[in-house]
């Protein structure tokens, strides 16, 4: 129970963070001095998260203000990012529970991940309503491991119950700094 609170509150933190570095910029999506393909717009601190969801939602996935949350000691390592499109705020969200080290590791459901895999999420929120899905199969491929974190990702996810409605996240690619948090956070 204590790896499951500590997991939403990591989703939390990483939502503020994101929520807080979108700013107010809407007559330049790109931010300050930055054009539509993001070229020299102050989301450059951030990293990009890409990927196609297909079942209950489709979407092309495409955050250009991804971040990588780390433990101090490298033990929890969560890579999030969020979209919003029209009126409906879709979120992906990675959560490794192990060192995190170049090669691939396995997305597994919540309880398993716990023991050293790494889990991930899909949210969808409409009109304040979230719905999450959570991860049961996938995998998580890191190339890169230091300041910055970069690699591949595919899960599948279902609302908390098998049989329920499901989603597939295909072709996940992240580019993302590194940002140290204090343990337990």
């Amino acid at each position: 129970m204590k790896r499951f609170k500590l997991l939403f509150f990591v989703v939390c933190c990483i939502s503020a963070i994101i929520i807080g570095a979108c700013g107010d910029d809407d007559d330049n999506p790109a931010g300050p001095g930055g054009d539509e393909n993001n070229n020299g717009g102050s989301n450059e601190a951030h990293g990009t998260l890409t990927a196609t969801v297909a079942g209950t939602h489709e979407l092309a996935f495409n955050s250009s203000v991804a971040v990588a949350l780390v433990e101090a000691s490298d033990s929890l390592l969560a890579i999030s990012a969020e979209v919003t499109v029209g009126d409906t705020k879709y979120e992906i969200a990675v959560t490794l529970y192990t060192k995190p080290a170049v090669g691939q590791h396995q997305i597994t459901d919540m309880v398993t991940s716990l023991l050293g895999h790494a889990n991930g999420i899909f949210d969808v929120t409409v009109g304040g309503v979230s719905t999450t899905y959570i991860s049961y199969a996938g995998t998580l491929t890191f190339t890169q491991v230091g300041d910055t974190y970069k690699g591949t990702f595919n899960f599948q996810a279902r609302e908390n119950i098998p049989g329920s409605p499901e989603v597939t996240i295909t072709s996940g690619v992240f580019d993302v700094p590194k940002t140290v948090m204090e343990e337990g956070f």
